[in-house]
């Protein structure tokens, strides 16, 4: 989704950390992607 895509350009630049949200993002699609 856009807002991730977005979240991840900040924080890759460092305009914001967004290390919690996009941690939570990755294990989510682990999860998913191991359970399907």
């Amino acid at each position: 989704p856009e807002v991730v895509r977005k979240m991840w350009s900040e924080h890759l630049y460092g305009a914001r950390n967004w290390q919690s949200q996009l941690w939570a993002v990755l294990m989510f699609q682990a999860w998913l992607e191991n359970n399907e």
